[in-house]
């Protein structure tokens, strides 16, 4: 072959392979990015425009305020795992850090309620109905892993 031909096909695969790449990052950027509410919590969008952005301002006021305690919940996961793995199993250690986890899953509990109730007059009692589901699915609970995957199926 000649070196144009060659270079050609070399420039060609190269340009193919930014081509994917480009494609697939764009892809990626999508799926990753989704906005949080539309993900975890999609009956937002039953309400105005002007009530949605009541929610989402007072969600992303507490994200802030949160931070530090949703930092701290990762690191005491984290010392728990360590407990656990660790050659010697600390029992009293392992209880008093999760008992230190289940009082930063309240403190952040508790600061959801109490954003709830600082922009619930804001709405009627149907829309108040959806801040109501947005205090249960942040209860804990919502996610899909967790203990309750443990539990005896029901038979059928």
């Amino acid at each position: 072959m000649s070196n144009k031909i060659k270079i050609l096909l070399i420039v060609s695969v190269l340009l193919n392979f930014l081509l994917i790449g480009i494609t697939i990052g764009y892809v990626g950027k999508e799926r990753l990015h989704k906005p949080v509410a539309k993900k975890h919590f999609p009956e937002i969008f039953e309400l105005s425009p002007e009530k949605q952005e009541i929610v989402k301002k007072k969600m992303r006021q507490l994200r802030k305020e949160t931070k530090p305690t949703r930092k701290k919940i990762r690191s005491v996961k984290a010392e728990l795992r360590e407990i656990l793995v660790g050659e010697e199993f600390d029992e009293n250690l392992y209880n008093n850090k999760v008992d230190e986890l289940h009082e930063l899953h309240g403190k952040m509990a508790k600061s959801l309620a109490v954003a709830i109730r600082e922009i619930a007059p804001n709405f009627t009692p149907e829309e108040r109905e959806i801040l109501a589901k947005l205090l249960k699915k942040k209860d804990g609970r919502h996610h899909k892993k967790g203990p309750h995957h443990f539990r005896e199926k029901p038979p059928h």
